[in-house]
């Protein structure tokens, strides 16, 4: 009998293959333009410690957002519930994998690429707020999301301009993003929605 992938392995492994090409366009335009960086910047490699409570406190308020009566946590709950299907079925390497190559990718694309471009050809406020922006444009699956996103790229922008740490975003980038599948596809009763119908894998 031949082996038939399910629609949640292929949807997951296509998540995977785009996050693998944007890291490949990311660091491949990063090498190819010279753009200078550090990994660890002046924080040292405490960058991941800091990193990774950055994006642990971050998500906190994110859940705590969606958590409200108020009409921005009825919208917030609206989209994890779009969210909530295009993650089914995956595992909790996949979440590692997906949460690190997006982490990695898209900080060396928005921050160290293109934000530091911007600063250098204009001013570094200009970088932050443009690179902020299209990082934003990317994530833009309603309005609210849209703000709430370009909130969370303006302060991954700053925090890259003050430390020139990439370790110290792209952790906390990658480990909101862990966080966020986890709770999506685990602990969905966390947001105020319906616990899950079966046990995820």
């Amino acid at each position: 009998m031949q082996y038939l992938e399910s629609p949640d392995a292929a949807r997951i492994g296509l998540l995977i293959r785009m996050q693998v090409a944007l890291l490949l366009l990311a660091g491949g335009l990063t090498a190819w333009s010279g753009m200078p960086f550090s990994w660890s910047g002046n924080t040292g490699y405490g960058a991941l410690f800091w990193g990774a409570l950055g994006g642990v406190v971050s998500y906190a308020l994110a859940m705590w957002l969606t958590r409200l009566s108020l009409p921005i946590g009825r919208s917030l709950r609206r989209i994890v519930s779009m969210l909530r299907p295009l993650l089914a079925g995956i595992t909790w390497p996949q979440m590692v994998v997906v949460s690190l190559l997006a982490g990695l990718g898209e900080e060396l694309l928005f921050r160290v690429l293109l934000q530091e471009w911007l600063a250098g050809a204009f001013s570094p406020a200009l970088g932050i707020v443009i690179a902020s922006l299209l990082f934003a444009l990317l994530h833009a699956m309603t309005p609210l999301y849209f703000f709430i996103t370009l909130a969370f790229g303006l302060v991954l922008g700053l925090a890259y301009w003050l430390t020139g740490s990439v370790l110290l975003v792209a952790s906390w980038h990658g480990v909101y993003d862990l966080v966020a599948i986890a709770v999506i596809t685990r602990k969905p009763e966390w947001l105020g929605l319906p616990q899950r119908e079966a046990s995820a894998p």
